[in-house]
């Protein structure tokens, strides 16, 4: 990797006339290691656009990483996307010098965006959509089953990793509840496939959480 930036973009995704330099100059201004805009959706099916931030709600707002980690189930403005996703951000490129994406996962960024986060010391956000992120019918979150896009393995790693490092407890917390969130869904799919093992082993889970409580 040569560089000292990067930026992400989806082959059928396209940018804002002035997405990198609006990145650029917020980095700049701020002095961050990470600068983060907002997108709209393309539905392509639809021939339409979802947007979820106008003119009007523009705001900069300059975060440290457990700062930012509070908005990672916000839906206000779409937050939470904006955070789990690489897109419609420019990085430092030090950040990703031990930072591996997997190959064997449906939903890769889940399992890394955060990593990358973790290793800034601030981060700067603009209320601002300049990424146009195209949705279609065979996106991922359509057509596989709601397991794989939100895996448990992530989450745990997440919870361990942020347990370590000292997380806020009321993040912890958040990442808690997400966590049982996800716990359920698992449940359900895996009864939906007949995967009886993967069953045992939630209930084995969900069991220790309660008696634990």
């Amino acid at each position: 990797m040569t560089g000292d930036y990067i930026v992400f973009v989806d082959n059928d995704d396209w940018l804002e006339l002035d997405h990198i330099q609006s990145l650029y100059d917020l980095l700049k201004k701020t002095d961050a290691d990470i600068a983060i805009g907002n997108f709209t959706q393309f539905i392509e099916d639809q021939g339409s656009f979802l947007i979820h931030v106008g003119a009007d709600n523009y705001f900069e707002q300059v975060y440290s990483p457990f700062d930012w980690f509070y908005h990672q189930y916000d839906g206000k403005y779409n937050l939470s996307q904006c955070f789990t996703v690489p897109r419609a951000k420019l990085y430092k490129a030090e950040l990703f010098k031990d930072i591996v994406y997997p190959t064997d996962q449906k939903v890769e960024d889940d399992y890394t965006t955060y990593k990358v986060y973790l290793q800034a010391d601030k981060i700067a956000y603009m209320n601002k959509a300049i990424y146009i992120h195209r949705k279609r019918s065979t996106s991922v979150t359509r057509t596989v089953n709601l397991a794989d896009v939100y895996p448990l393995k992530s989450i745990e790693e997440r919870l361990t990793i942020l347990n370590l490092i000292g997380a806020p407890q009321e993040l912890l917390d958040k990442e808690i509840q997400a966590y049982k969130w996800r716990l359920s869904i698992h449940e359900e799919e895996s009864l939906k496939r007949g995967d009886m093992e993967a069953y045992q082993q939630i209930l084995v889970k969900k069991a220790i959480e309660t008696k634990r409580r």
